[in-house]
């Protein structure tokens, strides 16, 4: 018994030619089809705000004997790159003279050790609150910087480097004080404007 295939030539190429034609005449049709070309403009933007931190740790000036008494202390800043900034130091809970005299700690307020604070460690320019434009108020300039621009023009303000930057506070206690033994104690309010 023969095996018999039958295969149909005709209708295999004629099934192949129809193909042909039909992708042909969709290629030549889009290859013929004008095509037109838009553009606009997408606006992309941002806006860096400033962002600082301010932070302070404590002053301890430790055991007083009757001697000038120096410690410093300090104030940390983060403030974004290129944000100009000025930090003042308040007058404190118990100053004498008010924000332009000398700050005073204090015993259950009733007894008062007096103290200064400054911008500078050779104890030159007390260290002041809240601070103008031009860097001062009631006396005591705020904490600015020369700015590192040569022209040496005090008050100018601080710049933001984008990275931790440290300040020094110094503190100092006049010798010869009569004052009763015991924990004194003081809270200045650090104004950081930007």
């Amino acid at each position: 018994m023969g095996m018999y295939i039958h295969i149909n030539f005709k209708e295999d190429i004629m099934h192949k030619w129809i193909r042909l034609c039909i992708a042909s005449a969709i290629g030549v049709s889009l290859s013929g089809i004008a095509m037109a070309e838009e553009t606009s403009t997408l606006n992309v933007s941002a806006q860096s705000v400033a962002i600082c931190s301010v932070s302070s740790a404590s002053l301890a000036f430790g055991d007083y004997r009757g001697a000038t008494l120096n410690t410093s202390g300090t104030i940390e800043v983060s403030c974004t790159e290129g944000v100009p900034y000025v930090i003042g130091l308040g007058a404190g809970l118990n100053p004498t003279g008010g924000n332009t005299g000398t700050r005073q700690m204090s015993r259950f307020g009733l007894d008062f050790m007096p103290y200064q604070l400054y911008l500078d460690a050779s104890l030159g320019q007390a260290w002041g609150d809240e601070c103008a434009s031009a860097g001062t108020l009631a006396g005591f300039p705020c904490k600015t910087l020369y700015n590192g621009d040569g022209d040496g023009t005090a008050g100018e303000m601080i710049v933001g480097t984008g990275l931790s930057e440290t300040h020094t506070v110094y503190g100092e206690i006049p010798a010869s004080l009569s004052v009763p033994q015991g924990t004194y104690s003081d809270n200045v309010v650090v104004t950081f404007v930007f």
